[in-house]
């Protein structure tokens, strides 16, 4: 970036967020270091700093900013935050701990988040995000791990044989709701229980499931049914890399519990792994026109009504399709009521009552029905029939059309 004067402490710092959230990162630490350079007690420029850094992986200098930014505000609630995650993150725990204790706060907003980073330091001394790597690099060296033209071939070698198959996606809300056992509930309540209401609020425009013993449930019988598919898509490097970038609690705490559950999962030695964005990447290969062209019956689950018949005008023979209410980007309020429509549980029964009332042989299912979706996933495949996971590529097929 050549050399532009900007005048102003405030515009300079504006454009750097822009370029910041343009991924343009050196640009923004240039930006940001004129700005030092003129108002070495600028704490926002340092507080920007850490972000650029940690967003490039450079978790050293996320330090060493966000460090001194602390230094000028001591009292910044939101400097001593990313401070200390990334502390954490970067292995330093003890100093992160430290951080902490020198903290008098007494909002209770503040202090209940200050316990929720309390519990990810823990969280990462314990399970730290290079596990969750390792176990990636160990299911690509041992073959495990597919990339589009091999899922493409693996698919619909289970399509033209006639057997039952299952791809389904883990990412981080699947991760939020992974049950271990009662020390780690117990460990990590505060942190998991924050996590768990913004991913249903994300699902269903409403966290008031959160204390539901039956949803808990419904959530534990999904986990164990994870076990018996046979393409289970999880958080690629490049989605591990992101989530430490943006020093996430959420993102890192929930992918890594997706691989401690992979770690321990006692499934069929035919399981295989692919990118959790594998049903997006595959939209760009020939392997949706394969799919549709294989002469089978498809059904079809997912909140855009008229995806149906953008299949049947190709030539598709949809026999079966429910439309259920989608997530907090589209969902529909019940006539008279504030309360957002959510597909669990009526929704949730009635459909996987009418799925496991009669054999799927042969059928191919197309889902797009979010976590509760998975549900519904594992019963096509228990009844024979071959279920992909569509995910947030149906939202784009209604938009677009079909490839």
């Amino acid at each position: 970036m050549r050399a532009v004067e900007i005048d102003g402490e405030i515009p300079a710092l504006d454009i750097s967020i822009y370029l910041r959230n343009e991924g343009r990162h050196r640009e923004a630490l240039t930006i940001l270091e004129r700005v030092r350079a003129k108002n070495p007690l600028n704490d926002i420029a340092y507080y920007q700093a850490a972000l650029n850094s940690a967003m490039m992986g450079n978790l050293t200098s996320a330090v060493q900013f966000g460090r001194r930014a602390l230094q000028i505000q001591p009292s910044n609630v939101e400097y001593r935050s990313l401070l200390a995650r990334a502390l954490s993150i970067a292995g330093q725990t003890d100093a992160a701990r430290r951080l902490m204790l020198t903290s008098h706060e007494t909002n209770p907003d503040h202090r209940n988040l200050f316990e929720r980073i309390g519990q990810f330091i823990d969280y990462c001394e314990a399970h730290p995000l290079q596990g969750a790597r390792d176990t990636l690099d160990r299911f690509i060296e041992d073959g495990l791990y597919l990339e589009a033209d091999a899922v493409r071939r693996h698919v619909l070698e289970a399509v033209a044989q006639g057997r039952p198959f299952s791809f389904a996606r883990l990412g981080d809300g699947e991760g939020a709701w992974l049950s271990f056992n009662d020390y780690d509930e117990g460990r990590y309540a505060a942190l998991y229980r924050g996590h768990r209401i913004e991913f249903l609020r994300d699902w269903f425009g409403t966290d008031r499931l959160i204390h539901a013993e039956d949803f808990f449930r419904f959530s534990i019988d999904l986990q164990t049914g994870f076990a018996g598919h046979d393409l289970i898509g999880i958080p690629p490097k490049a989605r591990l890399d992101q989530e430490q970038g943006f020093l996430s609690t959420r993102g890192i705490t929930s992918s890594v519990n997706v691989f401690r559950f992979l770690e321990k999962m006692s499934g069929p030695a035919s399981t295989r792994f692919t990118s959790n964005s594998m049903n997006l990447t595959l939209n760009d290969t020939p392997f949706y026109r394969d799919l549709i062209s294989a002469g089978r019956p498809f059904g079809i689950i997912t909140s855009q009504s008229g995806l149906a018949d953008l299949l049947r005008g190709r030539g598709v023979t949809v026999d079966h399709a429910y439309v259920v209410p989608g997530d907090s980007r589209n969902f529909s309020r019940g006539e008279g009521s504030n309360e957002p429509v959510c597909q669990y549980p009526h929704f949730l029964e009635q459909v996987d009552a009418h799925l496991g009332a009669e054999s799927q042989a042969g059928r191919i299912w197309l889902v797009a029905a979010g976590y509760v979706g998975k549900r519904y996933i594992q019963t096509v495949r228990n009844r024979g029939g071959v279920a992909i996971d569509l995910g947030s590529l149906a939202d784009h097929w209604a938009r677009n059309g079909l490839p």
